[in-house]
């Protein structure tokens, strides 16, 4: 895309003359996308359970819209819908200002967006600990250390940690879909008629390059440490404080992971067996480029992910939510 453009939702518009004008339009698309993002997940889908989980039903249409079918012009207005549910951020893309914005940027603006909403949440509480031990030093009083500080239920900061740490798996559980995206593309190379390979969703990155190699890298970091880590992470730390505890009703346990089980009745797991139905439409749209194999392949895993509820019941119809019965749910919050 042309410096003197800038991309919102598949639309490019012309950029403002004045550089102080550019920089205030980027700004307020930036803030207008995030606050976009805060509506859907801190008021929308915390009205109730339901949205939440229309919300990654339409990441997984996202995925099939991917899908080499030949879609029809006519749901070309879909993509800056499904760019908004899979919280992608080339959703906007700040040409205007950061000249020569392409893919490459992207993929690594995605990768951190988790670690910087982690790093604003865990700033506040380093401050606020760096603060009581001054005050603990020019008192000669003893200082509390990291672990008695952050202990949910003694220490001054454990609400606060696990409030923190609750938000900060949810974005990252939020993420995860279009960073197992981004990570996967960057393994599908094609070729010219001169014979070069150049990435498939990145022309301007030529399979082979110190650039591309270094895209493979952090994304087998990614693959191993978030896109499979994090759902078997949540599906661990889980099933350990469930044999622990013979329970996961427990204060500490759901301030910090509740977002991921509180929903369902049955299968505490559920979570993040839904995501693993998702990273498998995933691999399809990124691996396999011809439209019949891949809607072969979607219907073989969205039939085996079907098959799983039955006898189980995960979900138990008319029942209310939390945020219904005490209208307060602070963890079930996304970004909020």
């Amino acid at each position: 895309m042309a410096n003197d453009r800038f991309r919102v939702a598949g639309t490019q518009y012309p950029c403002p003359a004045s550089p102080g004008a550019r920089r205030a339009a980027t700004l307020a698309m930036v803030l207008t996308v995030f606050a976009l993002w805060h509506v859907i997940n801190a008021v929308v889908c915390e009205t109730s359970d339901v949205t939440d989980m229309l919300l990654m039903t339409v990441q997984q249409c996202a995925i099939v819209f991917e899908f080499d079918l030949g879609w029809p012009a006519s749901l070309s207005y879909l993509e800056p819908l499904f760019e908004v549910a899979l919280f992608d951020v080339d959703l906007v893309q700040p040409n205007c200002v950061v000249t020569g914005w392409t893919y490459y940027n992207g993929f690594y603006v995605q990768l951190v967006l988790p670690l910087v909403y982690a790093l604003l949440y865990f700033l506040p509480i380093a401050g606020r600990f760096a603060a009581a031990r001054v005050r603990a030093f020019r008192s000669g009083a003893p200082a509390a250390s990291v672990f008695a500080a952050c202990h949910h239920y003694d220490g001054f900061l454990g609400r606060a940690v696990s409030t923190a740490l609750a938000k900060s798996l949810v974005v990252t559980d939020i993420c995860h879909t279009t960073i197992a995206v981004k990570t996967l593309e960057v393994w599908r190379c094609e070729e010219d008629l001169d014979g070069r390979r150049f990435l498939m969703r990145a022309p301007e990155v030529r399979c082979g390059t110190t650039r591309h190699n270094v895209m493979r890298v952090f994304a087998g970091l990614y693959i191993a440490g978030v896109v499979v880590g994090f759902p078997l992470f949540i599906a661990a730390i889980l099933t350990r404080n469930n044999v622990r505890y013979e329970g996961l009703h427990v204060p500490h346990v759901l301030a910090r992971y509740g977002a991921f089980y509180d929903r369902y009745h049955t299968k505490y797991f559920w979570d993040a067996w839904l995501t693993l139905r998702v990273l498998l439409l995933v691999v399809v749209a990124t691996q396999f480029t011809r439209g019949a194999i891949q809607v072969a392949l979607a219907v073989a895993a969205l039939a085996l992910a079907g098959s799983m509820p039955c006898g189980n019941q995960p979900l138990v119809w008319g029942v209310p939510t939390k945020r219904q019965k005490f209208r307060a749910r602070p963890n079930r919050s996304r970004f909020g």
